[in-house]
């Protein structure tokens, strides 16, 4: 399988250097759980998007620092080409910003949340059981960095889980399009670099909570596994 990597933020320098770009991670993630898929990495921020859609079986959306509402024409251009892509029945599997663009996208709504930054490990309920849940779990565990979330849900998704301070973490609409708010492709190690580089942002007891919780296990893999499920059912 082909999958289009649509890569919508760049790695401070300082990281990337040792942890490399979020397109570097997610297929680490994916390597790690043996998909075996194809990569091409496509600069959406550049919108160096395909023209000709065939030689592409899927399309993930990495994170961003960037709001799906604000009004840029790469977003508003990327919004339109996951409606084509769903429109010819490609996969699309977005993280984090990419899975609040995909519910934007096709009629749900984002905002940032009242409850102030979703930072660290989150752990969040399943509602909803699918096929490509391999292995099946109740609950998962997630590194977590943001502060848009979505807010209501496209017409007609299904709500596979959530918890109080998250409702939609991660939905299904349709067969073909699945959203995850969490990061099951960052190591606790980024996050922690990551969350250096915010401290005067973010506030000293936020920071602190965050920290302490990266020494708990996460579902990273778990959730690679559902993905590579997701993404390898044609």
């Amino acid at each position: 399988m082909h999958i289009g990597i649509l890569k919508v933020d760049t790695v401070a320098p300082q990281l990337s250097a040792q942890h490399g770009e979020y397109s570097d991670m997610i297929i680490s993630l994916l390597d790690a759980v043996g998909a075996g898929f194809r990569y091409t990495v496509l600069d959406a921020e550049k919108e160096t998007l395909p023209r000709e859609l065939s030689a592409y079986d899927g399309f993930v959306i990495t994170g961003s620092k960037m709001s799906v509402y604000d009004d840029v024409d790469w977003i508003n251009n990327l919004k339109r080409f996951v409606v084509e892509a769903s429109r010819q029945n490609k996969k699309l599997l977005g993280i984090c910003f990419g899975h609040q663009l995909l519910a934007s996208a096709f009629g749900g709504v984002v905002g940032k949340s009242s409850k102030g930054w979703g930072l660290g490990i989150a752990t969040f309920d399943i509602y909803c059981h699918k096929t490509w849940q391999k292995p099946a779990q109740n609950s998962i565990s997630l590194l977590m960095s943001h502060q848009d979330q979505v807010t209501r849900l496209p017409d007609g998704a299904q709500h596979i889980a959530g918890n109080e301070f998250c409702p939609y973490a991660c939905f299904q609409l349709g067969e073909n399009i699945l959203g995850i708010q969490g990061h099951p492709e960052f190591s606790p190690a980024y996050l922690q670099d990551l969350i250096n580089t915010r401290r005067g942002r973010v506030g000293e007891a936020v920071v602190k909570k965050a920290e302490q919780s990266l020494y708990s296990p996460n579902d990273g893999l778990v959730v690679g596994c559902w993905i590579s499920s997701f993404l390898g059912v044609l």
